[in-house]
């Protein structure tokens, strides 16, 4: 039974994922499936948890498979477009980690770059709230020194997913791109490095953007280039993906947040003011309950910040 390729319908199960197999079998030709998952259906809940991997079917275990982790940024973006330039016949599957705070347009820019490139996609949804898991640790995630929620909601989850894909495929038969920029290279090295550890021979990582001597400003061409959109978060923000990031990154402009996102601004603060109020409410980590964990904690302004920010 056919599934409308591009609404939010919920699969029932990773069985759907056959509708994908057989849209490969056929040659990648009509409007490519999105599929949408909670990622506990892939045994992804738990941070140390294997997976029970994917069977493939015997006619697709040997091809060529290209694989790319596609936040709708502008990096991710760039990366999927060069890996259909360099393999340009290869089945291609574009996997989205969706934290619950996504920009509104992620989910268009992602299927118009499906159909340019001729890829299936797969959108897992998050299983816990960013807020939940906050005040159960009594810690705010920020850049510059924990970006611990990036484990439970997005990066960790990639990875599981991409175990239970590849677990049981054959060796050397399977590429992942990464859409870090070629202005870092130590990342982007440490990157490889830690995938390697993770997948060995079972997936390799392509540092394509690094490859290719692709960095910001390339990237963005790119995506004019090909015609994808551009998602709106770049007005007011130097990087895509999960909006809280905004709230708690070191290249926060508090000024401009406040004229952008009133909204998110207070929830922000009050979210502040609660954690430095309660402390964490869970067994989770090392601190006990009711402590603020302050060396990961970073308030940027204490207390109900309802006046304009200074500074």
């Amino acid at each position: 039974m056919p599934i409308d390729p591009f609404t939010r319908a919920m699969a029932d199960s990773p069985a759907a994922f056959a509708v994908v197999l057989d849209w490969w079998r056929g040659g990648s030709r009509g409007e490519p499936p999105h599929l949408t998952f909670r990622a506990e259906e892939f045994g992804l809940r738990g941070v140390h948890k294997k997976p029970r991997p994917m069977v493939w079917p015997k006619d697709l275990d040997g091809g060529f498979l290209v694989t790319a982790s596609a936040s709708a940024g502008i990096d991710s973006t760039a990366a999927v477009l060069l890996a259909r330039e360099q393999w340009p016949h290869a089945p291609m599957l574009l996997v989205r980690a969706d934290t619950g705070f996504e920009p509104e347009d992620s989910e268009a820019i992602l299927h118009a770059l499906a159909r340019k490139v001729g890829a299936a996609t797969v959108t897992l949804l998050a299983y816990e709230d960013l807020y939940d898991m906050i005040r159960a640790y009594g810690r705010i995630p920020n850049k510059a020194s924990s970006p611990w929620c990036s484990t439970g909601l997005k990066g960790g989850r990639l990875d599981k997913f991409f175990e239970w894909l590849v677990d049981k495929r054959k060796l050397r038969t399977t590429v992942h791109v990464t859409g870090l920029l070629a202005c870092e290279p130590g990342r982007v090295e440490k990157h490889l490095a830690l995938q390697r550890q993770r997948f060995g021979d079972k997936m390799q990582e392509v540092g394509i953007l690094l490859d290719k001597g692709i960095d910001k400003r390339a990237a963005y061409h790119l995506s004019i280039k090909h015609k994808i959109p551009i998602s709106d978060t770049y007005e007011v923000r130097r990087r895509h993906g999960c909006i809280p990031c905004k709230w708690w990154s070191y290249e926060a402009q508090w000024r401009d947040f406040y004229r952008a996102d009133p909204a998110g601004f207070f929830a922000a603060a009050d979210l502040e003011e609660e954690i430095e109020r309660v402390g964490k409410t869970s067994e989770r980590g090392p601190n006990p309950i009711g402590q603020v964990a302050k060396k990961q904690y970073r308030v940027w302004l204490l207390g109900r910040a309802r006046a304009y920010p200074k500074g």
